[in-house]
């Protein structure tokens, strides 16, 4: 968690009496009130943004960073009707963060690998989870088990204003390997999604490895994968 974000990225605010009961966005586009609590993000050009709404509770505000709001310096008011809390964050263009399954920030993340053949694509799932989000366990890897191309897709946020591809640079295990795509995951508000590869055959038989994503110089937090 950090308090450098980028417009359109998601973000979890943290704190007492939040909201009075839970409160779950039903509906796209996303509402800008959800139990009546409202977010206003006011940038650093003096604007006011209403900031649309994933999911409130007596703890946390989840949310979506208005695209529209101006780099800088930016102040967060959360209203709930009876309270009102602010607190203060950063824009930048990119702030690179990728999720973990059990969300802690760092562990197995929720990825998939795409495994590419003669033109056709397999998409598996390589995160399992028991119980609970902090029973999460990364399925061992087996990417060359099969002949063709192989990648990894994960998600994550604050990475789609890069600018270009070759502002992003990848590492697993230490070892760079090619970004074929970074930007907005398309089916959920402010999540990005990046796939690497085609992964080096060096991989094969490392362990458990750390991947990390840096974007424009600003390094993700690293994630771990089992690669047999």
């Amino acid at each position: 968690y950090q308090t450098v974000l980028t417009p359109d990225s998601i973000a979890s605010v943290f704190g007492v009496r939040r909201a009075a009961e839970l409160g779950s966005a039903q509906t796209l586009p996303l509402p800008t009130i959800l139990v009546d609590v409202t977010v206003r993000i006011i940038d650093s050009a003096g604007r006011y943004h209403f900031a649309p709404l994933i999911f409130v509770s007596f703890g946390q505000v989840n949310l979506v960073v208005p695209p529209e709001a101006a780099l800088g310096p930016a102040e967060v008011v959360i209203t709930d009707g009876q309270n009102i809390s602010r607190g203060e964050i950063v824009l930048e263009a990119v702030a690179p963060a990728l999720f973990a399954a059990d969300l802690s920030g760092e562990g197995p993340p929720p990825g998939v690998l795409i495994t590419v053949i003669d033109g056709s694509s397999r998409t598996d799932g390589f995160v399992l989870c028991g119980g609970g989000v902090d029973t999460c366990d990364s399925l061992p890897l087996d990417p060359f088990a099969m002949p063709g191309e192989v990648y990894i897709g994960l998600f994550g946020t604050g990475l789609r204003g890069h600018g270009g591809l070759s502002n992003v640079t990848a590492t697993i295990g230490g070892e760079e390997v090619p970004v074929s795509f970074a930007g907005p995951q398309g089916e959920f508000a402010g999540l990005d999604q990046v796939n690497l590869g085609p992964l080096p055959r060096a991989l094969a038989g490392r362990g458990e490895v750390e991947i990390v994503i840096s974007v424009s110089g600003k390094r993700s937090n690293p994630v771990t994968v089992v690669l047999e």
